[in-house]
């Protein structure tokens, strides 16, 4: 079987449904819906997380919830993802309050490409998150030590450069400064 098309059957099988009111362990966050969070808020839930998300705009935040169940509609509709759309939005909460980040084991940033922005939204997410959380930041020009260099814990800042569209790609890069 050709590789590409072995990856793509265990990324199919990748998202699992989940029990009602099941609690799942590997919580992720993602600052920022527009439309690169929102691709990545997707790929989080197809691989199995349960996903807590911030956005301040409120004509975004309205929003949020439509746009992100039509990408996962059309990475079901492309076979990217054999579970229910519904299903894995059950697993989503969406908030304008950073605090629903709380129990994220990972945080995704991804906000305008402005490193004020960026500091000050890495600021807001160490108060609510563990030590232990990582940070990723949606960056493809800002270097990462610029970003870790206000930030109480700065090794766990990392930065993050998703290709568009996320749930339609699988490459990805990560940097450390």
């Amino acid at each position: 079987m050709p590789k590409q098309r072995e990856s793509r059957r265990r990324l199919k099988g990748s998202a699992t449904p989940a029990p009602p009111g099941a609690k799942f362990e590997r919580a992720a966050g993602v600052v920022g819906m527009g439309l690169m969070g929102t691709s990545i808020s997707a790929c989080l839930l197809a691989a199995g997380h349960s996903l807590q998300c911030v956005e301040i705009d409120p004509s975004k935040l309205r929003t949020a919830r439509k746009r992100l169940l039509k990408v996962l509609e059309q990475a079901r509709s492309q076979g990217l993802i054999a579970v229910s759309p519904s299903l894995l939005m059950e697993r989503v909460t969406i908030s304008a309050d950073f605090s629903v980040l709380k129990g994220a084991a990972i945080v995704v940033e991804s906000t305008i490409e402005d490193p004020a922005v960026k500091c000050r939204v890495i600021n807001e997410i160490e108060e609510v998150v563990s030590r232990t959380t990582l940070i990723g930041s949606n960056t493809s020009a800002i270097p990462v030590s610029d970003l870790q260099r206000d930030a109480r814990h700065p090794e766990r800042i990392l930065g993050l450069h998703w290709a568009e569209p996320k749930v339609r790609r699988r490459a990805r890069a990560a940097m450390s400064a």
